[in-house]
């Protein structure tokens, strides 16, 4: 799967956790201070990402997880150690 369809999906579901439509979330705004997210609602993401996408993320990532871009760059982390980690070089 395409990362730009990943992406698409996991704004999705962010929106569907902050309960605000997708048009209204910027990449870079704050889940905290832009949609008054809160600890709760940063595991709420995580574990819809996992159940979506069927991976595991550490509950430590949830703190990292401040804004879309924020969540695009642990996506690509994540993507790239399974490349590593399966031999496949990108």
């Amino acid at each position: 799967m395409k990362q730009i369809d990943i992406n698409k999906r996991v704004k999705c579901l962010v929106a569907e956790t902050l309960e605000i439509d997708i048009s209204e979330i910027e990449d870079d705004a704050d889940f905290v201070k832009k949609y008054g997210a809160d600890s709760i609602t940063g595991i709420e993401i995580l574990a819809s990402i996992e159940a979506e996408l069927g991976i595991h993320l550490p509950e430590t990532y949830a703190a990292r997880m401040i804004n879309m871009n924020s969540i695009y760059q642990i996506l690509r982390e994540i993507t790239q150690a399974k490349t590593v980690i399966s031999g496949v070089s990108t």
